[in-house]
């Protein structure tokens, strides 16, 4: 016999709830912050089984996503929501992670006490808001435009440990530009390879090998060919024959087809016609799905100029004209991947096209959508590269590709966004926009340095973490010019901009604006509710 095992609901109030929630905060914190800095501390993670080693991060977002609970649920509370403010902070710019961390848990120290004694807590929200806007504008002037392969090559060599692949994704960044695609792979052997791609490539190859014009290469290709896209499946001969007939009739040789689905006795058809040289084709599938397959095709129709066939907006094959075939210099496939050189859309449709790519960049938060929309746009303006990865064994490979992905987002953020110098010194450095300004009440008095003080704390941790005395390395940094700060590879403090030691101004700025909000959460929740467990079937 089975039973139902569940759990009462259970309402925490104030003031129980804060300091609660605040150990959750601390826990997951102090795991963080020892991976802040180029000196970071590794943090040792236990797997599911017992009777493995533990894995072992230096990487913030990682250890964060692996977090997913604690034991006491009101301290888990506390943990989820400084994990949350994290992740996001991950998923919109890459990186920042650890410095969000440090930055919410001071404020959280600070804050606290106060309200403890009486403050005001949506005032002190308020007055946190305002402190840091006031930040984030010292931090815009503070930022300086990141141009040329030797500023953007030391850059790379402070952000990435391995020489040769930061001064190879130096000159991958110079080339394709910000707006360009990097596709990172694992490679075979120890060797980096980079291969710069020609025009606009995608992921899925040709539907069938009898399209094959080079053996050798194992690569199919069309010279000048008319360009066919639609959502159509092609199940028989007669869904295509109005087309080629329209194609024959216009005198065309070669046609490049993209379309949803294509059945054999569809290839059979254009394999006669291919041999009796009466109309070349080749044959892919139109990549992604849903939403993505839209995008793909929209993006092909404004590189050739050919108008999508919409089988979702009722339209038929059967009555396609010339001009709704595009055209390319090239179209080319292999088992791989399938790509266009030289589409000869309307110069206008495809600058306008660019434009509202672009914008969708602009306003996506989401990380892994903007890195699909940087994609498009990266084969869009034509700025395409491959980086092959290589290593010795498998875990330094897979190592050496994270390490490459990382350091193109962080690279891209500086040279789209501007660059700040690094190891904390600009967050310290916006204190004085913070002093200065004039405060209203005893609230928001106490939120200005709440703040003044936190923005102090990533320099100190990074110290902490280089085995430095945290306070005399603030007040070095205090004392130097505009720019300069510690490096705490050899403890010196000195020039950051020059050496190339340097933070992208959005992420700083993500950071920032998370940690506050963050903690303005937790400083104005007074009531948290647990809820049930859901019903499961225990045997008694």
């Amino acid at each position: 016999m089975w039973q139902a095992a569940t759990s009462s609901q259970r309402i925490v109030l104030q003031p129980e709830v804060t300091p609660r929630i605040m150990r959750g905060v601390d826990l997951l914190a102090r795991a963080l912050r020892p991976t802040l800095g180029p000196n970071p501390r590794l943090v040792a993670m236990q797997g599911m089984r017992n009777d493995t080693p533990p894995f072992l991060y230096d990487n913030a977002a990682k250890i964060a996503y692996e977090v997913k609970s604690l034991a006491d649920p009101d301290t888990d509370v506390g943990a989820m929501l400084l994990r949350h403010a994290v992740w996001r902070v991950h998923e919109q710019v890459g990186d920042g992670t650890a410095t969000t961390a440090v930055l919410l848990q001071s404020l959280l120290r600070a804050a606290l006490p106060y309200l403890e004694s009486g403050g005001n807590a949506v005032r002190l929200r308020q007055g946190l808001e305002r402190a840091t806007e006031l930040a984030i504008g010292a931090l815009r002037r503070m930022a300086v435009p990141i141009e040329g392969r030797e500023t953007i090559t030391r850059v790379a060599n402070a952000l990435c440990p391995d020489q040769d692949l930061a001064q190879m994704l130096a000159e991958i960044l110079e080339i394709v530009g910000t707006d360009g695609y990097v596709q990172v792979e694992l490679g075979q052997g120890r060797e980096l390879y980079r291969e710069y791609v020609e025009g606009a490539f995608w992921k899925g190859g040709w539907v069938s090998p009898v399209f094959t014009t080079d053996q050798e290469r194992r690569r199919a290709s069309l010279v000048n060919p008319a360009v066919l896209l639609t959502d159509h499946a092609l199940r028989d001969p007669s869904d295509l024959l109005p087309v080629l007939e329209t194609a024959h009739a216009a005198g065309l040789s070669t046609l490049f087809i993209v379309c949803r689905y294509v059945a054999d006795p569809v290839l059979g058809l254009l394999a006669v016609n291919r041999q009796s040289k009466t109309l070349d084709s080749l044959v892919v599938l139109a990549p992604g799905f849903g939403s993505d397959e839209a995008a793909n095709l929209e993006d092909l129709s404004a590189l050739s100029g050919a108008r999508v066939i919409w089988q979702a907006s009722g339209e038929s094959l059967g009555r396609i004209a010339t001009e709704d075939l595009g055209r390319a210099r090239e179209a080319w496939a292999t088992s791989e991947y399938f790509g266009i050189v030289g589409g000869r859309g309307d110069s206008h449709a495809l600058r306008a096209h660019i434009a509202s790519v672009r914008a969708a960049l602009r306003g996506e938060g989401d990380h892994p959508k903007r890195d699909a929309l940087r994609r498009r746009l990266g084969r869009l303006i034509g700025g395409v590269a491959k980086l092959r990865i290589g290593a010795p064994t498998a875990s330094e490979l897979e190592y050496r590709r994270s390490l490459a992905e990382r350091t193109v987002l962080v690279l891209r953020q500086a040279m789209s966004g501007g660059a700040l110098p690094g190891a904390g010194s600009a967050l310290l450095a916006c204190q004085s926009a913070v002093a200065a300004a004039k405060t209203y009440d005893q609230d928001e008095a106490m939120a200005f340095k709440v703040l003044h003080r936190a923005l102090e704390e990533p320099l100190r941790t990074i110290a902490s973490n280089a085995g430095l005395e945290p306070s005399t390395v603030v007040e070095q940094t205090r004392g130097t010019k505009p720019g300069w700060g510690l490096d705490a590879r050899t403890g010196r403090v000195i020039d950051l901009l020059s050496a190339g030691i340097v933070d992208p101004l959005p992420v700083v700025e993500a950071a920032l604006r998370a940690a506050v909000s963050g903690a303005s959460m937790v400083l104005t929740t007074d009531a948290v509710v647990h809820a049930p467990l859901r019903p499961v079937m225990v045997e008694p």
